[in-house]
């Protein structure tokens, strides 16, 4: 019953989302592969901050998110300072950039990646639910990553 539950709510939860694109897979996966980190974690990063919207914007109190990756306009001047945040490129990488920033955590917590979204105990295990949920959603789009880039470019 607790699977079918699981199932049932990772079903509503993609029914919202857009399709990306294999252009913008394949961009993900580049820089993915460019930081060292896998693919299907920025892939569920994405899902769960913009539903893979690359346009998403979000106005809060004192700052912006911007992207599909949501990066708050507090990073724009120092881990992402070099880079366009406004372009689904430049937005992953700032993604992969703040991952591994908080990568270093990976020994003494165990939900090291939910830091994407806070260091809060009670935000950040809400936010390693919709992870979870997240990687669910984001595998058929590694497993088509993986099947258009097996096939040769004619």
């Amino acid at each position: 019953m607790t699977l079918i539950m699981l199932c049932l709510s990772i079903l509503s939860v993609s029914a919202d989302a857009r399709e990306p694109s294999i252009s913008e897979l394949k961009t993900i996966r580049a820089v993915a592969q460019r930081y060292g980190i896998d693919s299907q974690d920025l892939l569920s990063i994405a899902f769960v901050e913009s539903s893979f919207r690359p346009n998403a914007k979000r106005v809060n109190a004192d700052s912006v998110d911007i992207g599909m990756f949501q990066i708050n306009s507090v990073h724009w001047d120092t881990v992402c300072h070099d880079l366009d945040v406004f372009k689904l490129k430049g937005n992953a990488e700032c993604a992969a950039r703040l991952i591994l920033k908080h990568k270093g955590h990976a020994e003494t917590d165990p939900h090291w990646l939910a830091r994407y979204h806070s260091k809060t105990p009670s935000l950040k295990r809400a936010y390693w639910g919709r992870l979870v949920k997240g990687w669910a959603v984001s595998k058929r789009y590694t497993d088509k990553i993986r099947l258009v880039s097996a096939i040769p470019i004619r």
